[in-house]
């Protein structure tokens, strides 16, 4: 009997070893998992900011170049100072072709208010010719591909001519700033 009890007590005191190196083990296991889930969030917290910042990227690119045409549209409604003379020069010669006198009264810029970009351009032009022509011509410089807006006009006919009229009015336009 003694023999089978000390096999027992070897089964038993080896059953308990095992178990404590198995919790041992277990305990290591969970200490490693612990520490390197840590890890792995602090991972999959810097690839999901990444991720969201490539998205954001590629959102902008998207929009830049979807609004490409539009911005190109947009800048066509505005004078930049380059193209103020031009402008001046084009509207003369219009009224010209069109068997208008015209004369450019005054030329200024004013301020835009709210805006650190642009500024109002502003042309007091006096017309003379027919009625008709006149104004056909003050229509045409209303519906100009700028943002120009007539603010007053001043139409009389001219000596003792039925069809001999003068046009006085402003044209206000935007432009942008010159940068120094």
């Amino acid at each position: 009997m003694k023999r089978t009890q000390t096999k027992t007590n070897i089964f038993v005191i080896s059953a308990v070893g095992l178990f404590v190196l198995a919790c041992g083990v277990l305990a290591g296991m969970w200490f490693f998992v612990t520490a390197k889930a840590g890890t792995l969030d602090e991972a999959l917290t810097i690839v999901a900011t990444r991720t969201a910042e490539q998205n954001q990227m590629a959102n902008v690119s998207l929009l830049l170049e979807n609004s490409a045409l539009d911005r190109e549209l947009l800048k066509s409604f505005i004078l930049n100072d380059t193209e103020v003379i031009n402008f001046i020069s084009h509207i003369e010669s219009v009224a010209q072709s069109r068997g208008l006198s015209i004369t450019t009264q005054n030329v200024t810029t004013s301020a835009l208010e709210g805006s650190t970009q642009f500024e109002i351009l502003n042309l007091g032009l006096q017309l003379a010719g027919n009625k008709r022509d006149v104004m056909d011509f003050v229509s045409y410089v209303e519906q100009l591909p700028y943002q120009a807006v007539i603010p007053n006009i001043t139409l009389e006919r001219q000596g003792g001519s039925a069809d001999s009229w003068a046009a006085n009015f402003e044209v206000h336009i935007t432009k942008t700033i010159a940068y120094e």
